[in-house]
C-alpha cells in the first residue's frame, strides 16, 4: 500500500520543521523489489567539516518527527537523518515486518542515502531495539549508540504501562491500534509534560486512516509475543578462505551431533533479556559451551543476520589449541555421539567377526582336504577379542555420559508464566 501524502511546506512550518528537511527516496529492498521511503535530513552547509553522521530510528507510535528537535540543534554542525520506518511515518505500507527484516531494512536505506563513516545511532523504543540489531550486524560502521525509552526487559515486581498492556491484549490489538486511534493518542497521554496542540496534530498526521496503522497493531503484536534473545548470525564473513570452510564445517557438524538444534555460525553474540541473563547464572558451570547453552535453554529468540568485516589491526586471541578446545567443549556438552561410537563400533566389529569365523569353519567342513585354515582362526580370535573389548568400553562410556549429563546442574525446564497459580 502507498505512503500517506506529505505535508505541504505551511503544515511543516507549523509543526516547526523546514520544508527542505523532508524527502522521499525509492530504496532497493534487500528482499526484492522497491519501497518508498520518508526520511528528515539535514546536513551542515559545508558537509566536509561535519562532526560526524547520526542516524535517528523512531518507535511505535511514532515518525521521524519525533526528532525534529534533535534536528534542529545538531544539524549545522553533524549530518542527521530521521526515517520513518516502513509501515510507518510518511513511508511505505508494505506487509507486515518481522524484527529481523526492519534490521535490514534500516540497512538498505543507509546504503541508499549513501552515508558513509561510521555512524551515531540513537533509537527510541522499538527504534532502540532495531537500532541495537543493526549495531550487532555492522560493529565496524558504529561510532556510538543512544537508546530513549527502550527498555530490554521489564523488572520483577513492575508492569509495562496499563495502555500498552490495554493493546496488548489479544482481541482488543486491533481495535484499540489499527481500527481506532486510541492507541496512536494514549501514548501521546503518557508523557509527563502536556504536548502541545500543534505537535500532537503532528504525530497523529501519517495515522488518520486505519489502513495506515497497520504497522502499529504489528509492533504491539510483536512486543506481546517478544523473543527473550536477538542473536547475531554471521551470514558472511571476510576471513581467509580455508578459515571460514573449517568454521562453517564445525557449525555444520556440531549441529547434526547435537541432541537440541543449535544456530549456525553463532558466536554468542546478540541481545539477552534479563531473565535469560538471571537463568543463566542459576546454572552451576563453570566452563559453558555459552553458545550452544543459549539454544539449549529454549527461549524464544530472534536471529539477525550480519556481515564479519575483515580484521583492520591487531590479531586474533585464538590459536589452534584454544580453538580445538572450544570445539571438543561443544561436542562434549551437546553430543553423546562420540561415546557411543565406541558401543556402536564394537558391537559391530564383534558381529562381523563372528559372521567370518562361522564362513570359515563352513569352508572348512565342506573342503576338509584342500581348505588351508593357516592363521585365519588366531587372528578372527584377536579381533573378536579386541571387539569385545571395545563394545564394554562403550558400555563405560555411556555410564560417563549419564553422570556427565547430571553433573550439568541445568534446569529440567524453563517457565514461560505461571497461571491460576497461588
Amino acid at each position: 500500500m502507498n505512503a500517506p501524502a506529505l505535508p505541504s511546506a505551511d503544515r511543516w512550518q507549523q509543526w516547526g520543521v523546514d520544508p527542505s528537511w523532508s524527502r522521499s527516496l525509492d530504496v532497493a529492498s534487500h528482499d526484492g523489489g522497491s519501497h518508498r521511503w520518508h526520511v528528515l535530513e539535514r546536513r551542515p552547509a559545508d558537509l566536509a567539516a561535519s562532526l560526524g553522521t547520526v542516524v535517528c530510528v523512531h518507535g511505535n507510535p511514532t515518525w521521524s518527527y519525533l526528532w525534529h528537535r534533535v534536528i534542529d540543534r545538531l544539524g549545522d554542525r553533524y549530518h542527521v537523518v530521521a526515517v520513518d520506518q516502513l509501515g510507518m511515518g510518511f513511508s511505505d505500507r508494505p506487509v507486515t515486518r518481522s524484527y529481523a527484516q526492519r534490521v535490514l531494512d534500516l540497512q538498505d536505506v543507509i546504503d541508499a542515502l549513501e552515508l558513509e563513516g561510521p555512524l551515531v545511532m540513537v533509537g527510541q523504543d522499538w527504534g532502540g531495539a532495531i537500532v541495537q540489531g543493526w549495531s550487532v550486524a555492522h560493529q565496524d560502521r558504529l561510532a556510538g549508540l543512544v537508546l530513549c525509552n527502550t527498555g530490554i526487559a521489564v523488572p520483577s515486581g513492575r508492569h509495562a504501562p496499563a495502555l500498552i498492556r490495554l493493546a496488548a491484549a489479544g482481541p482488543i490489538t486491533d481495535l484499540a491500534c489499527r481500527r481506532t486511534r486510541v492507541f496512536v493518542d494514549g501514548t501521546m497521554w503518557l508523557s509527563w509534560k502536556r504536548i502541545p496542540r500543534a505537535m500532537r496534530e503532528a504525530f497523529r498526521a501519517p495515522y488518520r486512516r486505519a489502513a495506515d496503522r497497520t504497522a502499529i497493531r504489528d509492533f504491539v503484536a510483536e512486543w506481546e509475543t517478544g523473543h527473550e534473545i536477538a542473536v547475531g548470525v554471521k551470514e558472511e564473513s571476510h576471513e581467509k578462505g580455508p578459515t571460514l570452510f573449517v568454521r562453517r564445517m564445525f557449525y555444520r557438524l556440531i549441529d547434526r551431533l547435537s541432541e537440541v538444534p543449535l544456530v549456525r555460525n553463532f558466536t554468542g553474540f546478540g541481545l539477552y533479556d534479563r531473565v535469560v541473563i538471571d537463568t543463566l547464572r542459576e546454572i552451576d558451570d563453570p566452563y559453558p559451551y555459552f553458545r550452544g547453552l543459549i539454544c539449549d535453554l529454549g527461549y524464544a529468540r530472534a536471529e539477525v543476520p550480519y556481515r564479519q568485516a575483515a580484521r583492520r589491526r591487531g590479531i586474533t586471541k585464538n590459536n589452534f589449541y584454544t580453538l580445538y578446545d572450544l570445539a571438543m567443549l561443544g561436542i562434549t556438552n551437546h553430543s553423546k555421539v562420540p561415546l557411543r561410537l565406541a558401543t556402536m563400533a564394537g558391537f559391530a566389529l564383534s558381529l562381523v567377526g563372528v559372521l567370518v569365523a562361522v564362513a570359515y569353519l563352513i569352508m572348512k567342513l565342506a573342503f576338509w582336504s584342500t581348505f588351508s585354515l593357516g592363521l585365519a582362526p588366531l587372528v578372527i580370535g584377536v579381533y573378536f577379542l579386541a571387539s569385545v573389548q571395545l563394545f564394554f568400553i562403550g558400555i563405560v562410556g555411556e555410564y560417563i555420559g549419564s553422570i556427565h549429563t547430571q553433573v550439568y546442574h541445568r534446569p529440567l525446564v524453563i517457565e514461560k508464566e505461571r497461571i491460576n497459580f497461588d
